[in-house]
């Protein structure tokens, strides 16, 4: 299973700062950057790959944080 730590620093390294970005973009270049290994491509309770849902944690995780934040809801 892919940590944390390397999604964040993939993120980090190969996406935009100070903009707001798809999340289907962010799972792409998570796809295109990351490592990922049969662990991370297994699916999750939610019916998507565990990585996937790993993603998704990390942003709220680092949204809670203060490191990212939230589209606006319009």
């Amino acid at each position: 299973m892919t940590d944390n730590a390397t999604i964040w620093k993939s993120l980090q390294q190969h996406l935009p700062r100070r903009t707001w970005i798809p999340i289907a973009r962010v799972f792409a270049a998570v796809e295109q950057y990351v490592a990922l290994d049969g662990e991370d491509l297994k699916y999750s309770r939610s019916e998507r790959p565990r990585w996937k849902s790993n993603v998704r944690r990390l942003l709220r995780t680092k949204e809670r944080a203060g490191r990212v934040r939230a589209r606006e809801s319009q």
